[in-house]
């Protein structure tokens, strides 16, 4: 199952600003296909603004699931086919502990995996812990494994990785894999999600707070392997896992002089192709202060991984949102324009050009989400202020954008995440946060379903 297919809420970055909550339209509509659900119940009320975590959704031909994190704990709901979810699940250790997260990942054959991280003391600066959950078939989740401790004593803790959470990964054999950042980042395997092989490592970060690590991510590609992405200081690095030798040195990518790698983001498929982006920022001191473009690079075989291309164009202040694979060896990559406030994309053929940079009809600020549907669809979901829409792309033509939650309900209310999967059937399964500054939220999800 491709990463593509997996996921992930957009930008922490929360959409404070009331905004008109019309439906948006676009030139040469598609009008035929699946439609959303109307979203009527939300699936969980959450905790204040300031204390939720991260969502995430993963989906297959059988199975639904939404990941969230609420007062520093681990939740998860399920729902089969056609089905409503389940009430949500904790799948933590069940203690208070400033857990952040949960990374989700969901393979064929029902087989999940939920990664996240927490402290073993009562407060928050403590040495962080990286646990794993499985989700078997007919079993349920289990009860959650220790992968690693992430650093030995509290003096060790780096301020640059503080808010730096784990990733994992499913292979289509279910194989597991979890990576992480301690100084330097690793990885550790595991046969059944129980048992983990000894941790590997990928890459030293340097001298503390030299890097800029924001984030890592993995995924299942072809036949068993895996691959990492990671951005360490001016470089933007990926490595492969082949299942019958291990993970392979780090392949680095620079930009330019006096520029830093954000991100990345990452998606692989059981074709054997891979998409890596990340975007390029000019530092000063700890914090980025100019946007200098996002840049991708594809794996495909038996070549490897090819030259970073531009796909923002030049002089371009982004956000990176993600990128996806289609079914037939392209891809899209998707930003966020602060000049415009506009959500972009470039679409990647499947001889590796890149189409100049479009903007996605109505589609307005964060957070937003993207994936490809099996028939080449491309589908996007977005917020605009309090409301929630989706636009579907096919060819050169968007669909009229379909409501998913009206913004009237309550004008003051503001949408904090969105993500967003696929399945292998065309169906989608969304989910978002919606929160009233000051008071809990709730998490709701709408699924497109194929009749």
């Amino acid at each position: 199952m491709e990463k593509g297919s997996i996921g992930r809420a957009s930008l922490p970055i929360a959409c404070l600003l009331a905004a008109a909550c019309g439906s948006p339209t676009a030139p040469d509509a598609i009008r035929e296909g699946p439609r959303w659900e109307t979203a009527t119940e939300p699936l969980a009320t959450l905790a204040p603004p300031t204390q939720f975590l991260d969502v995430v959704v993963a989906l297959d031909d059988t199975t639904a699931l939404v990941g969230f994190g609420m007062d520093g704990t681990m939740w998860s709901a399920k729902a089969t086919a056609g089905g409503a979810f389940s009430s949500p699940h904790r799948i933590d250790t069940g203690e208070p502990r400033f857990a952040r997260g949960p990374a989700l990942m969901l393979a064929p054959g029902g087989i999940a995996m939920a990664a996240w991280e927490q402290p073993d003391v009562d407060h928050f600066h403590g040495p962080m812990l990286v646990w794993a959950n499985r989700l078997s078939p007919g079993l349920g989740w289990g009860d959650p494994t220790l992968v690693e401790r992430r650093v030995t004593a509290p003096e060790q803790i780096d301020p640059v990785l503080a808010n730096l959470a784990p990733d994992v990964a499913v292979s289509s054999t279910g194989e597991s894999v979890v990576v992480w950042a301690a100084r330097e980042v690793f990885a550790r395997v595991s046969s059944d999600g129980r048992a983990w092989f000894p941790p590997e490592r990928l890459d030293a970060l340097g001298e503390p707070q030299s890097p800029f690590v924001k984030q890592l991510r993995v995924a299942a590609g072809a036949r068993g392997r895996f691959v990492a992405a990671w951005a360490n200081g001016a470089d933007g690095r990926v490595a492969w896992r082949e299942p019958s030798s291990g993970w392979s040195p780090a392949t680095s990518f620079r930009v330019g002089p006096g520029l830093v790698m954000d991100g990345p983001r990452l998606a692989a498929n059981a074709s054997g192709r891979a998409l890596v982006a990340w975007q390029a920022w000019e530092p000063e001191g700890m914090r980025f202060v100019r946007g200098r473009g996002i840049f991708a690079s594809v794996w495909s075989e038996p070549s490897g991984w090819g030259p970073l291309s531009q796909v923002s164009g030049p002089g371009v202040e982004a956000i990176l949102i993600d990128v996806a694979l289609d079914p037939v060896g392209g891809g899209a990559a998707f930003w966020f324009r602060r000049d415009d406030t506009q959500l972009w994309l470039s679409r990647l053929s499947a001889d590796g050009a890149w189409s100049p940079a479009e903007i996605v009809p109505g589609a307005k600020m964060l957070p937003s989400a993207a994936v490809f549907l099996p028939n080449g669809d491309l589908l996007v979901v977005w917020a605009d202020g309090p409301a929630v829409f989706a636009s579907r792309k096919r060819g050169p033509s968007w669909s009229a954008a379909e409501t998913l939650q009206d913004g009237r309900l309550d004008p003051q209310e503001w949408i904090g995440r969105v993500a967003l999967a696929a399945n292998d059937r065309g169906e989608a399964l969304v989910a978002w946060t919606r929160y009233e500054e000051g008071i809990r939220g709730k998490l709701w999800t709408s699924r497109l379903r194929v009749p």
